[in-house]
């Protein structure tokens, strides 16, 4: 059965993002994908970081490392982060895993939501005050 969300979550990050996770490269959008990936089963198939090391060749502090980099990585690269967040409701729905929606599942996704309403907020509030300038 694990295996079979591994392929599967490969499978969607590979089509979606048009890469492939398998491949031995350092290349930053391979990265990314296969980071994406980790974060997945790490947060929605519960994996450990051993299991999703084995089933991607590598190290479990490779895993580890890629965890704890995250959410810089998330916070540096705006693309990457709308990606990440649909993918992860992507795999969710293909999942069905809305029905198991855990209290934790919701903190996070309103600190999400906090987060993407300030920078809204910021760039309305900069979008007026050109206007006001003009």
């Amino acid at each position: 059965m694990e295996s079979e969300k591994v392929k599967a979550v490969k499978s969607l990050v590979n089509t979606y993002l048009n890469v492939n996770v398998d491949l031995k490269s350092k290349n930053r959008d391979l990265i990314n994908a296969r980071a994406i990936c980790y974060k997945i089963l790490r947060d929605e198939c519960n994996m450990t970081n051993s299991a999703i090391a084995r089933h991607f060749s590598k190290n479990h502090a490779t895993i580890l490392h890629a965890m704890n980099e995250f959410p810089y990585m998330l916070k540096a690269d705006s693309i990457m982060k709308k990606e990440y967040w649909f993918l992860r409701d992507e795999w969710k729905a293909q999942a069905g895993d809305y029905d198991d929606i855990t209290q934790m599942d919701i903190i996070k996704e309103i600190k999400y939501l906090r987060e993407q309403n300030k920078s809204l907020t910021l760039s309305v509030e900069d979008l007026q005050n050109k206007l006001n300038g003009l």
